[in-house]
């Protein structure tokens, strides 16, 4: 082995040696994962991601708008010649010929329950957050608000929805379920700013 190529090769060794060496960076434009849920932003941000869950479902026509209008007669289908029918979508809502199996069922089920899932986790998160008590029962209250909303919905059109009691998941159906919401109300009220504290908009 020549001498130039000991050296190439004893000079890469080097930089691979260099290249190795522990690198402390100090992050300054961005929060680390032991931040994100340390700081008061943080109560805002979990709250804004359970309103912004449910943006998701109400904006489209294919979600629960469909649910809501196509499945009864109070909208038709535009028809397109064949059987397109919007790539099979509106053919099993509006004839009711959906399974459990149909994914246009499972999608709208999933976009009912996330907003659930984040209301769950602002609370429980939330009691850690350097917030004072009056605004985490506010958005606690706010949270579980949302919570009605798509438990509603789950109850009018799946026949079940789904609570968090005592660590575990339970689906309530009927009597139960619509006492269960209207307890759930009632609760939350008070600790909901009225138009006074908000303002009219």
């Amino acid at each position: 082995m020549n001498k130039p190529f000991k050296r190439l090769i004893g000079a890469l060794l080097m930089i691979t040696v260099i290249a190795c060496s522990d690198l402390e960076e100090e992050i300054l434009d961005q929060p680390l994962n032991q931040d994100l849920l340390s700081s008061r932003a943080a109560a805002d941000n979990l709250l804004a991601a359970t309103y912004g869950a449910m943006r998701d479902g109400w904006s489209s026509p294919r979600d629960f708008w469909l649910f809501t209008e196509l499945t009864t007669d109070e909208a038709i289908i535009p028809f397109r010649g064949g059987v397109n029918f919007g790539n099979s979508f509106w053919i099993p809502m509006h004839s009711h010929a959906w399974t459990p199996s149909t994914r246009r069922m499972e999608q709208i089920w999933e976009k009912l329950y996330t907003p659930f899932q984040r209301a769950l986790l602002l609370e429980s998160e939330i009691a850690n957050l350097p917030v004072e008590e009056r605004i985490k029962k506010q958005y606690i209250a706010e949270s579980k608000g949302i919570s009605a909303i798509t438990q509603y919905f789950a109850l009018d059109w799946y026949d079940q929805m789904p609570t968090r009691q005592e660590g575990q998941t339970r689906y309530l159906r009927g009597r139960e379920a619509a006492d269960y919401l209207i307890e759930l109300l009632n609760t939350i009220i008070p600790d909901l700013p009225g138009i006074s504290a908000l303002g009219a908009h």
